[in-house]
């Protein structure tokens, strides 16, 4: 029931145009199509194990994909069709979401002041030609060794927990820190 009331209060803000744009993204459906990826991916984050099996039980509740059967618990499949998933429409529909939880002033104020919250990370990537020449290797590590890192940025609604924004940016060199990105 929790699963289906996160995927209904999702639905009522990721705008339609956004996710109809990331279904024309995808070239062939195999088990998992975008938005069943995309539902099961939120899930995974709300999810207090974040595992990929938690997705993948998710996905199997979902009526409108009926590719998944009950016995296929395998998250070999879910896994491949989340590394597809384009992340600038990803990146959109959390902007989006921001959007619309900025029109409700109860989410996104105290008082008459807004309150945010700044968090960075850093993470490896798949150590792949196009990801080393998007974003490079530390300037402490050799060459060759080691994966690609890139820095994310969130400013996040205190009161409500909201992702407000998301910056992507490169670790390696002068004004690629968290300060840049903020």
């Amino acid at each position: 029931e929790v699963r289906r009331q996160i995927k209904k209060s999702f639905s009522t803000l990721i705008p339609r145009n956004l996710i109809e744009l990331l279904m024309n993204k995808c070239e062939r459906v195999r088990l998992y199509d975008p938005t069943t990826t995309l539902w099961a991916f939120i899930n995974q984050c709300l999810s207090p194990s974040g595992s990929c099996r938690d997705a993948v039980c998710f996905a199997m509740t979902l009526k409108e994909n009926r590719r998944i059967k009950s016995g296929t618990l395998g998250t070999a499949a879910y896994c491949r069709a989340r590394k597809k998933l384009d992340t600038d429409i990803l990146i959109k529909i959390c902007k989006a979401v921001r959007l619309k939880l900025n029109n409700d002033a109860n989410l996104t104020t105290v008082g008459k002041k807004s309150i945010k919250i700044i968090d960075g990370s850093l993470f490896k990537m798949e150590d792949t030609v196009a990801n080393r020449n998007e974003f490079p290797h530390s300037c402490k590590q050799k060459m060759g060794l080691g994966f690609p890192s890139i820095r994310l940025l969130g400013v996040f609604c205190m009161r409500s927990g909201a992702l407000l924004d998301l910056e992507l940016g490169k670790f390696k060199g002068k004004g690629e820190g968290e300060t840049s990105l903020l």
